[in-house]
């Protein structure tokens, strides 16, 4: 049963693992998860650098997210608030303090670093009668990458009217966000790229995802 007053985030949520429970989908490995969310490991990688210009294009997921990623980086705080949903925006307002009437410079973390990012997985599932895409991906220094910190994270979307993606919590605490967990990479995170691939080489994810030459 929801949560009287749970904010929307935490009902999607409770949806979606009621679902699971309902189609008695396994969700224990990782071979679990690319079956019951249709990940597609990317062949060629996305690979790109959020300093370079970029045309924001909330279309589809993969190019949803290089927009997000860019109006992270250059501060751009009213498109970030446009493409989110309810709960994305109050993430953004909570956690990354998204202000459109505080102007500043960026909002990237850490400032100026980690600024190369590529696409290694995506993930889709429909819940609640919505279309959920996961974005999986690694960041890096761009100039030095092996002798930096690098991060694994995931980002969410959900399609709205006109194809519209937009960045969203809902689904974030289920099976479908816990990707790193279920993998079994819970090591991984903001680490230096050494200490992150002896993190990840015992998990489930292929090589390609933590080894950069």
């Amino acid at each position: 049963m929801e949560k009287k007053g749970a904010p929307p985030d935490e009902i999607a949520s409770q949806k979606e693992i009621y679902k699971l429970m309902d189609d008695g989908a396994p969700l224990k490995t990782w071979d679990d998860w690319k079956k019951v969310y249709h990940a597609d490991i990317l062949k060629t990688p996305v690979v790109f650098d959020v300093r370079d210009p970029f045309q924001m294009d909330f279309g589809n997921p993969i190019s949803a997210f290089h927009s997000f990623e860019r109006a992270l980086l250059i501060g751009d705080a009213s498109t970030l608030l446009r493409f989110a949903d309810a709960s994305g925006s109050a993430w953004l307002k909570r956690s990354v303090k998204v202000d459109e009437n505080v102007k500043k410079p960026t909002y990237w973390f850490p400032v100026g670093k980690l600024t190369r990012i590529t696409v290694l997985l995506t993930g889709q599932t429909k819940s609640d009668n919505n279309e959920y895409s996961l974005i999986f991906w690694r960041a890096e220094n761009a100039e030095n990458p092996t002798n930096g910190p690098i991060t694994y994270q995931h980002t969410i979307f959900v399609r709205k009217q006109a194809g519209v993606y937009l960045v969203t919590q809902d689904l974030d605490q289920t099976p479908f966000g816990d990707i790193l967990g279920i993998a079994h990479a819970d090591d991984a995170g903001l680490l230096l790229y050494n200490d992150n691939y002896e993190a990840m080489k015992n998990s489930s994810f292929p090589p390609s995802f933590y080894t950069i030459k």
